[in-house]
């Protein structure tokens, strides 16, 4: 496809909100090189918020709610109506459901290119059967990729990191959507401990969302006026913006990860069910910051919605917290001294 008749595309990414926080590298490189094209991301509000955090002033998020408000064909037909009146040269599918592709199906319809995402799902199979064990196509290339299909030959030049930042404190996101990539709550608090006794000078924010993690994380901060608890004080938006300021942030296969890794913050991020291999390390972060232990049943999840085979997440609860705390003393040392050095030039 050439990309001579393509000034507006339709991107579409739906949920979940880690996975559409990697679309932005990738939506912002192309931006730099053709900055002549118009791309439009389909997405949910939250998508909005954390793009505005990041590239505030471009924000090319359209925010839908799917199943509230263009829920069934009913809605979709009514959604696709509302996209094609919008005269998009062609359609980037980054999610390929159900939904996404009745929607490119009456795209194509119309005549409209449809570039769609290959996400390896066969590979990924393999990885968590323990017959490949290599690192996969990232998330972010596999966007990538979609766009190359329409023509649009781009190198990934995202560059969060801004040296006028004053960093301080550590980030703590101890929580992800399933239980196979939660540490445990008992061991957290270990590392909590570790890191106030080693860095007497340096504040540790607690991220989180919803009821039980903000009543968690209060008891957390309840026991030490170093620790904040950043839960329900800011819109996702100036959250983002707060994690730009931190040295390094502990957390999950989250999408904090993600967000994280969007403003430029090194993560010292914990696996369990799953790995890094799989292609959801977060943007421009070092692998070999990651904590995970090497075990013959690992990885046994894609995205961490299994149950355990045994019973006991082993792949968790035998991390060691000192291994955390090492890990994520290092990388704030490296992170100050980097700091240190760029102030002096």
């Amino acid at each position: 496809m050439g990309t001579r008749t393509i000034r507006r595309i339709l991107a579409i990414r739906l949920s979940a909100l880690g996975d559409v926080a990697m679309t932005i590298p990738v939506i912002e490189s192309l931006r730099q090189a053709y900055p002549d094209v118009q791309v439009t991301l389909l997405s949910s509000g939250a998508a909005h918020a954390v793009y505005e955090a990041v590239a505030p002033g471009r924000n090319p998020v359209q925010a839908v709610r799917i199943k509230d408000d263009y829920a069934g064909i009913t809605g979709l037909n009514r959604l696709f109506r509302m996209l094609y009146a919008e005269q998009f040269d062609a359609v980037a599918d980054l999610h390929d459901v159900l939904r996404t592709q009745y929607l490119d199906s009456r795209f194509r319809m119309k005549g409209i290119p449809i570039a769609v995402i290959d996400k390896g799902r066969s590979d990924k199979r393999r990885l968590v059967r323990h017959t490949v064990f290599r690192p996969l196509t990232s998330g972010i290339e596999r966007y990538h990729q979609v766009f190359r299909q329409l023509g649009f030959d781009f190198p990934i030049r995202y560059d969060p990191v801004d040296t006028s930042v004053l960093r301080n404190g550590i980030g703590i996101a101890p929580f992800a959507q399933h239980q196979g990539k939660i540490y445990p709550a008992e061991l957290m608090e270990q590392v909590i401990r570790m890191l106030l006794d080693a860095l007497p000078d340096q504040p540790l924010y607690l991220f989180g969302g919803g009821k039980r993690e903000k009543e968690i994380l209060d008891r957390w901060a309840a026991e030490d006026e170093r620790i904040t608890n950043m839960t329900g004080r800011y819109s996702l938006t100036d959250e983002l913006l707060f994690m730009k300021r931190l040295h390094v942030m502990i957390s999950m296969d989250s999408a904090n990860m993600h967000f994280a890794s969007l403003v430029g913050t090194p993560v010292v991020s914990v696996w369990g069910a799953t790995h890094p291999y799989a292609g959801f390390l977060g943007y421009g972060q070092d692998p070999e910051h990651a904590v995970q232990l090497d075990l013959p049943c690992r990885p046994c999840s894609v995205y961490g919605k299994k149950t355990c085979r045994y019973g006991t997440w082993k792949c968790l609860h035998d991390i060691p917290p000192e291994d955390i705390v090492r890990q994520t003393l290092a990388v704030l040392h490296d992170t100050i001294q980097k700091t240190e050095s760029e102030a002096a030039q």
